[in-house]
């Protein structure tokens, strides 16, 4: 008997699953998303038009190192390349980086996100092509999924296309939260997010607007960013609101690469054990004297070798594991 497996989802956490999706010969894979032809992009790493202003405006926020391995071996192979990519760009990332691409040091830097993305493209179109070797049928669907029903045998995705799809599994990778909304926060001079605006807001703004920014998170800094690349550094008027009034811990290129060493049990039973003992490794590392920057490294390693699955077997518990570990 064969199995079909749906994935719902365009982004990087989509492709992630398609990459290991437990199917064999003669079973079905369907990807089914609005931008599934970039698959493995999402908004985080999506392309910007090749003439706008902050095309790679907007950086990773973690070295490369820290991110991918793979990426960090990518990023000196294509010196010359990403060189001629950024030169004359605002902000100025080659003048920011200068010491680490004059001693070779590109991983220690946070790369532009849609070049991270375009390596992602890359190595999801290899993984695409990996499965349909092993004859397993691979579909990519150009729709959004508008509901999902239980059905004797599976479940069934109705698109917004008409179509319905039936399939044994799916996995949901739709993203993160939204940002909240407030009244008022649509019309002509205001945005409820960034991403997929930028044409208008920077059309609203013109070179010597004022923007207020409401939050002070990591994507404050991805509007700061935005400005830089549309605006003069003198002409910039940025006001950032938010209840605590802290602005995101810095995260300087180091050429240490510094990475706390993390080690959890091989199993817990609760989600409220599993998340004390990593706010105990946290508290342990700051009294160290290690900072965000490489403790950020060691949880996302730490993440890549051992799966929440593995460790919350229970997959109830595993669910509630949603309360960050900074506040």
């Amino acid at each position: 008997m064969t199995t079909h497996h749906a994935i719902v989802g365009d982004g990087l956490t989509a492709a992630e699953f398609a990459a290991s999706a437990q199917l064999q010969a003669g079973d079905t894979l369907t990807i089914i998303g609005p931008n599934v032809a970039a698959l493995g992009r999402g908004v985080a790493y999506a392309r910007a038009p090749a003439d706008a202003p902050w095309r790679y405006a907007y950086l990773l926020n973690s070295p490369c190192y820290a991110v991918d391995p793979d990426f960090a071996q990518w990023m000196p192979q294509n010196r010359e390349w990403l060189i001629e990519q950024m030169r004359g760009r605002r902000p100025d990332w080659l003048a920011a980086g200068e010491p680490w691409l004059a001693s070779g040091e590109l991983a220690s830097l946070n790369a532009p996100r849609e070049i991270y993305g375009d390596f992602c493209a890359r190595r999801t179109t290899d993984a695409l092509a990996r499965l349909r070797a092993a004859d397993i049928n691979v579909a990519l669907v150009e729709a959004s999924v508008t509901d999902i029903e239980p059905t004797g045998d599976g479940l069934n995705l109705a698109l917004n296309n008409g179509q319905t799809i039936t399939a044994n599994s799916i996995d949901v990778a739709t993203g993160g939260p939204v940002n909240q909304r407030f009244d008022g926060d649509c019309g002509a001079r205001v945005f409820a997010q960034l991403f997929g605006h930028e044409e208008q807001i920077a059309e609203q703004l013109g070179p010597r607007g004022r923007i207020i920014c409401i939050g002070a998170n990591a994507t404050m800094l991805d509007l700061l960013r935005f400005c830089q690349s549309i605006q003069q550094e003198r002409d910039i008027h940025f006001t950032a609101l938010s209840l605590r009034g802290v602005l995101p811990e810095p995260l300087i290129p180091s050429p240490s690469k510094s990475i706390t060493p993390l080690e959890l049990k091989p199993r817990y039973s609760t989600a409220d054990e599993f998340l004390q003992d990593l706010v105990a490794l946290k508290d342990k590392a700051h009294a160290a004297g290690d900072n965000f920057e490489a403790l950020r490294a060691g949880l996302r390693h730490l993440f890549m070798q051992t799966s929440l699955t593995t460790l919350l077997p229970d997959i109830e518990e595993a669910r509630k594991v949603a309360r960050p570990l900074y506040r």
